[in-house]
């Protein structure tokens, strides 16, 4: 005689959960994935990338889903190549195209930049930056005195 465990179907429950081991595993690595984007490797931008100088291209306005943000594309020259890159995180400022502003770039990864849209290179600083880019934003005493250094005389008074 048979009995009532014989008669069953076999049980779909070993397929329920490892379908949710699956799902559950996915969204660990996801999880993981953001986190090392945003706090390992925004460290390696802010403690070892090297700010140079972009001038922005175009700007392409109402980006993504929400069209609250734009995009600028812009060019830079780092250790005598010139490169070019593009920045979402600006907002909707449209009025950005053809105007220079310092930029932040990863070291050996010319795409990972940050451009600096509150940070413009004043118009009169004409000379080329660095080969290699600043440690830091410079100051605007710094490029002054970087302009009268370019010219051939340190002595002189930064201009006002």
């Amino acid at each position: 005689m048979e009995t009532d465990k014989e008669k069953r179907p076999p049980s779909r429950r070993s397929d329920k959960f490892l379908g949710r081991i699956i799902t559950v595993s996915g969204i660990i690595v996801i999880a993981c994935m953001v986190i090392y984007k945003e706090y390992f490797e925004e460290d390696v931008l802010s403690e070892r990338g090297r700010y140079t100088i972009a001038e922005v291209t175009r700007v392409d306005t109402r980006i993504g889903r929400n069209k609250h943000r734009a995009r600028a594309y812009f060019r830079y020259v780092l250790h005598g190549k010139r490169h070019s890159a593009s920045y979402s995180d600006i907002g909707l400022n449209s009025s950005l195209a053809g105007r220079r502003y310092f930029v932040l770039v990863a070291p050996g990864e010319t795409r990972r930049t940050r451009l600096y849209t509150d940070y413009p290179v004043p118009d009169w600083f004409t000379i080329a930056p660095p080969d290699t880019g600043w440690a830091t934003i410079p100051a605007d005493k710094e490029l002054r005195l970087m302009v009268l250094r370019h010219k051939g005389n340190p002595n002189r008074a930064p201009f006002q």
